[in-house]
C-alpha cells in the first residue's frame, strides 16, 4: 500500500488543491469549528483512500449505475437465479399527472425478461425510508402497463436496499441479514398469485465477520459496500476473481479531477449529515431546534422500545410479556395496540 505522503503527492501532481478542500469544509457550518487536525484527517480519509466508499451515493451511483456486467452479477447473487443480461433506464419515469410526486432512483435496470428493478443505497434511517421504497415499487409497476395494454403485460417488480443501519426485528435469527417481502395471504402465508412487488432490505451492519469469515457470496457483496472505502490496496485479493471488476472500477485512481471533487462534496454532505445524527438532532436540523446527544439517546432508546413493541403486538403477544420484555406500562402498549 502506498504511503500517505506518496499519495499526497499522487494528488498534488493531478493539481488537487487542498486548499480548496479545506475551503469546501469551511463553507459548511457544522464542520468549520473543527480543529485543523480534524479537518486534515476527513480530508485524507476521503482523497487518500485507495478505493470509493460505496455507501456514499455518488459512489454507488458511479460503480453501480454505470457498469451492468457489476451488477448483473450483484443481483444474480441477491435474487438467487442467474440473469443473463441488465440494460439500465433513467433514474426517473414519467409521472401519471403532473401533481404526483416524481421516483428517482439510484440505480434503475430491466432484465432481459424485462423485469424492472430499483437498486438503492440507504445510508441513515429516515422515517419515511420504508414508504418510499414501496413507492418506487409501485410507480414503476404504474409505469409499465400504458393505455390500452392488457393487465397481463404487468411484471414483476424488484426494490433492491443497501441499508447501512439495523431496523428491529423480533424474533430474529442471529445470522439473518437479507430480509425478503412480498404479498402474502395472513393466515396461511400462501403468495400473491401475480408476485407483483418484492422488496429485498440488505442490513450490512447485521454481517458481523471478518474477511475470512465469509462464506457465502451474499455476505462478501454485503462486508464490500460497506467497508469498500477503508480497504487497503491488498485487501481486495482476499474475496477472489468474482468481485475483482468491482474494486477495479471502485479505484479513486482512475477518478478525474472533476469526479475527485464531485465524490469530496458527496462525502462531505454525508459526513455533516451522519455528525448531526449522531448529536441527536431530528432530519438533520430540520426543526431549528437543537436536541442534545443526551436527549438524543434516550429519544431512540425510547424509539426503540415502541417499535419492538409493535412487533411483538403483531405476532400475538400478550401485553404482559410484551411490557415485561420493553418496560413500556400496559396503557403505552394498549395504546399502541389501538393505533
Amino acid at each position: 500500500m502506498q504511503s500517505k505522503p506518496k499519495r499526497r503527492t499522487d494528488l498534488e501532481t493531478r493539481k488537487i488543491d487542498y486548499g480548496v478542500a479545506l475551503e469546501k469544509i469551511e463553507s459548511n457550518p457544522k464542520l468549520r469549528g473543527l480543529s485543523e487536525e480534524e479537518k486534515r484527517v476527513i480530508i485524507d480519509n476521503i482523497m487518500l483512500a485507495p478505493f470509493l466508499d460505496l455507501t456514499d451515493d455518488w459512489a454507488f451511483k458511479k460503480v453501480l449505475g454505470h457498469n451492468a456486467n457489476i451488477l448483473r452479477v450483484l443481483l444474480s447473487d441477491i435474487l438467487k437465479e442467474k440473469i443473463v443480461e441488465v440494460k439500465y433506464e433513467s433514474n426517473e419515469i414519467p409521472v401519471l399527472a403532473e401533481e404526483d410526486k416524481r421516483a428517482r432512483f439510484d440505480v434503475l435496470c430491466r432484465l432481459d425478461d424485462g423485469r424492472w428493478i430499483v437498486v438503492e443505497m440507504q445510508n441513515m434511517k429516515e422515517d419515511d425510508f420504508h414508504q418510499r421504497l414501496f413507492y418506487y415499487g409501485a410507480a414503476l409497476a404504474a409505469a409499465q402497463v400504458k393505455k390500452g395494454s392488457p393487465y397481463k403485460d404487468l411484471l414483476p417488480t424488484y426494490v433492491v436496499a443497501f441499508l447501512n443501519f439495523e431496523r428491529p426485528h423480533f424474533p430474529l435469527r442471529a445470522d439473518k441479514v437479507v430480509f425478503y417481502y412480498t404479498l402474502l395471504e395472513e393466515e396461511t402465508n400462501e403468495k400473491y398469485e401475480s408476485d407483483p412487488l418484492s422488496l429485498y432490505l440488505c442490513e450490512m451492519p447485521r454481517l458481523n465477520k471478518g474477511i475470512r469469515e465469509l462464506t457465502s457470496p451474499i455476505e462478501k457483496w454485503l462486508y464490500i459496500l460497506r467497508n469498500c472505502g477503508k480497504f487497503a490496496t491488498n485487501e481486495q485479493e482476499e474475496f477472489g476473481q468474482r468481485y475483482a471488476e468491482l474494486f477495479a472500477r471502485a479505484r479513486t485512481r482512475h477518478l478525474t479531477d472533476t469526479e475527485l471533487m464531485e465524490y469530496f462534496d458527496s462525502k462531505i454532505t454525508a459526513y455533516r449529515a451522519e455528525m448531526l445524527q449522531k448529536a441527536g438532532y431530528k432530519d438533520g436540523f430540520r426543526d431549528g431546534e437543537a436536541k442534545g446527544i443526551e436527549k438524543g439517546i434516550e429519544k431512540g432508546i425510547a424509539q426503540g422500545k415502541v417499535e419492538i413493541a409493535k412487533a411483538m403486538l403483531s405476532q400475538g403477544f400478550a401485553v404482559s410479556t410484551i411490557v415485561e420484555l420493553t418496560g413500556l406500562t400496559p396503557e403505552e402498549v394498549e395504546a399502541l395496540s389501538k393505533g
